[in-house]
Formats: C-alpha cells, structure tokens, sequence
C-alpha cells in the first residue's frame, strides 16, 4: 500500500478514538468521495488546522449543504459537524506493531458498526477509569 495507490499513512496521537486507536499507531488513509463513507467507518479530517481521526455517523443536510457528524470513540456526547471539503480520507487500514488490520475486511466492518453503538459507553467507562485513578493517587 502506497501513494501511487493513492494510500497515505499518517501516525496518530491523542486519546478520542481509545480504545480502537492507540497513539503512535498508524492508520492507512485513502481519499475517497462521500458517498462511500458508511456508518461507523473512521475518517481523517482537517479541523482549524489539525488533522483528527473520528468516527463518522450521519450526514445532514444544513443550509442546502452536506455536512458530516464525527465523534470519538472516548467522546460520550461530543461531535464535530464538518463538511466534505475537510476529509483527507478514510481510514482502509491500521499498522499496530508488526500486525496491518484491514479494516475493509467484513468482520472489521462489523466491528466498526459495534464500536460506533458502544462509543458512548465505552467513552463514559474511560471518564470513570480516569477519575477514579485521580481520586485515588
């Protein structure tokens, strides 16, 4: 997988998309229009200035114009509502370590339909790990 395929990598950072995404993994990005954007799938978009990786959920039309919702996964209640001009891509794939993950494979694209219906829980449990750590250091 390469440019010429019209792939990209792109190392990530940060803890919106735990635990799914890990800083320091890479995801495998391919441009690709909206139409092919599903439920669940992981996009990276531009948002002032900063490259984010989230999970997409719906389209809406505002204003006579497409716009897109995306959450994390660690985000409870939070969304960004972008529009197509900001997306690099969607994420095909993710390099953890040694081991690519095809993320267009049927059973990732069952787990990305899982993630997205648990994201809010999964987020919530995060919030409480963390602050229990805190109240307890």
């Amino acid at each position: 997988m390469n440019a010429e395929q019209g792939l990209i990598f792109i190392e990530t950072s940060g803890v919106s998309m735990r635990p799914f995404l890990w800083s320091g993994e890479k995801v495998i990005v391919k441009k690709t229009n909206d139409t092919e954007l599903n439920r669940g799938d992981l996009v990276i978009f531009r948002l002032e200035g900063n490259l984010f990786c989230h999970r997409f959920l719906c389209k809406r039309i505002i204003n006579n114009r497409t716009v897109f919702l995306m959450r994390g996964d660690c985000n409870p209640t939070g969304k960004e509502e972008i529009f197509y001009e900001q997306v690099v891509g969607k994420v095909v794939g993710i390099l953890k370590g040694e081991k690519a993950i095809d993320l267009t494979a049927w059973r990732w694209r069952l787990m990305n339909h899982a993630a997205l219906l648990l994201a809010p829980l999964t987020g919530r449990v995060i919030q409480w790990a963390s602050l229990i750590k805190k109240k307890f250091k």
